[in-house]
């Protein structure tokens, strides 16, 4: 089973030089992610494998993500480690191209290519209006997975040096605001 145990206990934890014992929770009801991929590809060679490769589509989905909700920090810990309603598509292709450019007895020299694009989308999150904010990070609805998420910096006021940001209304300021955090 993937769920963790109720109570972790960890001996020989040191606090102040004196012995102690530190407690973590479990959440018995924690199960495997599970994930639904469909992959389809195709390998070419032309000119005797001369020139060869692979290109290749994929989409992938993932349900029952793993997902720390916050807790309160009186249980000794902040966030516990649960299932999440959430589920995560990647999808994209994958293009592989070789060449031979030089092939004889006693030598061969090959150059390769390898390019990919991978599309990234969340969905399914039904906490705090579909965004999960964690630190400088957001992930939400229709975004992909730990979007960076801050307030944008302008630069150094030339008069007095101190830091400019943009405000979400395009003003200057040098005291960010959490609300002005964009991604």
């Amino acid at each position: 089973s993937a769920a963790s145990d109720v109570y972790k206990r960890q001996v020989n934890n040191a606090y102040n030089g004196q012995f102690g014992l530190a407690g973590a929770l479990g959440f018995p009801g924690l199960s495997w992610e599970t994930v639904y991929q469909l992959n389809v590809g195709v390998d070419y060679a032309f000119f005797q494998s001369r020139i060869r490769g692979a290109v290749e589509y994929y989409n992938r989905v993932t349900n029952d993500l793993y997902y720390s909700v916050p807790i309160s920090a009186v249980t000794g810990q902040s966030t516990l480690r649960q299932n999440s309603d959430a589920t995560v598509t990647n999808s994209g292709f994958e293009l592989d191209i070789a060449g031979d450019l030089i092939r004889n007895e006693d030598f061969k020299l090959t150059l390769r290519f390898n390019t990919n694009y991978n599309k990234n989308v969340v969905n399914g999150i039904v906490e705090n209006n579909g965004q999960l904010i964690s630190g400088n990070f957001i992930t939400q609805n229709g975004g992909a997975i730990n979007e960076v998420y801050r307030v944008p910096y302008a630069g150094v006021n030339p008069v007095n040096g101190n830091l400019l940001f943009v405000s979400r209304t395009c003003l200057l300021y040098t005291s960010p605001s959490p609300r002005d955090r964009q991604k």
